[in-house]
């Protein structure tokens, strides 16, 4: 058996998931901007929305550097296994 580990399978994204992706993301941003908190009655509501288009956020952020983040993961194994 060998110790060499397979690399990571990359996800790939094309430019137009890219794109459709960046817009989702340019939007989710111009919502979380306009969100008011200033009306106390409304906080509940305005908490869960606010959370859930900071999920959105980071999973946009997250699949736009995914392949980048996983090479940089995957070659810092490399470098410590090497040592």
């Amino acid at each position: 058996m060998s110790n060499q580990q397979d690399p990571p399978r990359l996800l790939s994204l094309t430019s137009q998931q890219v794109n459709i992706i960046t817009e989702i993301l340019q939007e989710v941003v111009t919502d979380l901007l306009s969100i008011d908190f200033s009306d106390p009655a409304l906080d509940d509501a305005t908490i869960r929305h606010h959370a859930a288009a900071t999920g959105k956020r980071q999973i946009c952020e997250r699949l736009l550097r995914w392949d980048t983040v996983q090479l940089a993961d995957f070659q810092q194994e490399i470098d410590q296994r090497s040592e």
